[in-house]
């Protein structure tokens, strides 16, 4: 669709520039804008990997794998008392904290 409306506008003698290929022209209300695809293009996915953004929250990620196991295994002891902690904990914690799920999901979230 947008190729066929950059050739009706090269027919038309829009005095519009030839568009690259990494160039795209979007229509807003009838005004031409061009964007450079290589300028909105974020990082390379090897940098993205490699970022301090991204070792943070792995490490992050390790420690709440690592305090649910933990968590597991004092329920599994099945003494009462850690398992109404382990219930009463969790339960206070999403009513605490919980509130932002209401308005965002978070698709990255495995454990409740």
């Amino acid at each position: 669709m947008l190729r066929a409306e950059t050739a009706k506008r090269r027919e038309a003698g829009s005095p519009n520039k030839a568009i690259s290929e990494n160039q795209n022209l979007i229509e807003n209300q009838g005004v031409a804008v061009r964007i450079n695809q290589q300028d909105s293009q974020a990082k390379s996915y090897s940098s993205k990997l490699l970022s301090k953004a991204h070792l943070i929250q792995s490490l992050m990620h390790m420690l709440q794998i690592t305090v649910s196991y933990l968590l597991m295994l004092v329920f599994m002891t099945y003494n009462s008392w850690l398992c109404l902690s382990v219930v009463l904990g969790a339960g206070l914690g999403y009513f605490l904290f919980g509130l932002k799920r209401i308005t965002a999901v978070d698709l990255n979230e495995h454990c409740h």
